[in-house]
């Protein structure tokens, strides 16, 4: 970010203390390493409290390897100015980074509190929850990591990564307990989620034979006859989830608006609108 001039003392050498402070910054930009350090230390001895300074440094240590001393620089960093969320951003980095994933999780979650949509935060907190093998919790949040920041490319590899892990966990599962409608409901989607969309609907059928399906279920696999151009069956059941769904209790607005995309596929522009009107 920017450098900024409101934390000087009146007594500092202010003149100096900024042409060193702008030139450790250039220096690094341009990955000078050694100029920068001399600059940062210049700098330092005229005022050592600055902000913006100690976020300098922090990366300095930070591209020569010093892992700890960057932790150290951002620690100073946040004990002197904790509303300055740099600090926090760049300590749950470095910490997950060598290991201590719950200063790692802590800082996530605090960074969380004050910017709740903050993309860094939200898939470093997704990760956090990976390595600590809770990957429901780490799907949930990737997704909705996605959902708020759509061109994150990293955060859509780390979904299929989680949903790959759960896959092979869900198969393992079904294996030892065939019968269990749960595991074959969790199976159902997690194939979904990986575009494996003959072996979702493969599984529904499964679940169809062994219990009453909901109309959940019904638009899962409607959605997945469409992705595979099966339009004319997936249309039958988008009716069949429908019904379903008002015998819920639920108004359908997913169902219909997928309904109405399938008939846009079909180029069938009167139930489209039929459709996506009654969705509306």
């Amino acid at each position: 970010g920017g450098l900024r001039y409101e934390f000087f003392p009146k007594d500092a050498d202010m003149d100096n203390f900024i042409e060193y402070r702008d030139d450790a910054h250039v220096a690094l930009t341009s990955n000078n390493l050694d100029y920068s350090y001399e600059c940062l230390l210049a700098a330092q001895k005229l005022y050592t409290n600055d902000p913006d300074l100690l976020r300098l440094l922090g990366t300095y240590f930070v591209r020569v390897g010093e892992n700890e001393q960057a932790i150290d620089t951002f620690n100073k960093l946040i004990d002197i100015y904790p509303a300055d969320i740099d600090g926090f951003i760049n300590r749950a980095k470095l910490t997950f980074e060598t290991g201590d994933m719950n200063q790692a999780f802590s800082d996530y979650q605090y960074i969380l509190e004050q910017m709740p949509d903050h993309l860094q935060a939200m898939n470093g907190l997704a990760r956090c929850y990976l390595s600590y093998n809770r990957l429901f919790e780490a799907k949930i949040l990737f997704e909705i990591t996605i959902e708020k920041h759509p061109y994150d490319l990293d955060s859509r590899i780390w979904l299929y990564k989680v949903n790959k892990l759960l896959l092979e966990n869900t198969l393992n599962e079904v294996a030892c307990s065939p019968s269990n409608i749960e595991l074959k409901l969790t199976l159902a989607q997690l194939y979904y989620d990986l575009e494996l969309d003959q072996e979702c609907c493969q599984t529904i059928r499964e679940i169809q034979s062994l219990s009453t399906l909901h109309s959940d279920m019904f638009l899962l696999w409607g959605k997945a006859l469409s992705k595979q151009g099966q339009l004319k069956e997936c249309l039958k059941i988008f009716n069949k989830a429908f019904d379903l769904a008002q015998g819920e209790g639920l108004n359908g607005f997913d169902i219909l608006v997928e309904h109405g995309i399938a008939h846009l596929k079909l180029k069938n522009g009167k139930g489209a609108i039929s459709k996506l009107s009654e969705a509306l």
